[in-house]
């Protein structure tokens, strides 16, 4: 159980660290999204990118099933800016 415990720890202190944050673009918070939540927090008018260190992490820790659930799942990608304007 201890080890169990550990190893969330270390995976709260790495995600936490590297995983992508929330972004104010024209006034507005915009969240990361992940591939359960897509609908929630997408936005057409923002750009997005994967999130690397979210990745590396959930790659890491795929044993421990709930980290990789989590960031996949909710926090995979960040926002970056507005799109540009299409014609």
């Amino acid at each position: 159980m201890k080890k169990v415990i550990a190893v969330l720890l270390i995976v709260a202190a790495l995600c936490s660290a590297g995983c992508s944050s929330s972004k104010n673009i024209d006034g507005k918070e915009y969240k990361p999204y992940g591939l359960l939540d897509a609908d929630d927090y997408k936005s057409e008018k923002v750009q997005y990118k994967p999130s690397i260190p979210g990745m590396i992490c959930g790659v890491i820790f795929f044993e421990t099933i709930v980290a990789p659930i989590y960031i996949f799942g909710f926090d995979i990608m960040e926002p970056v800016g507005p799109k540009a304007p299409t014609k």
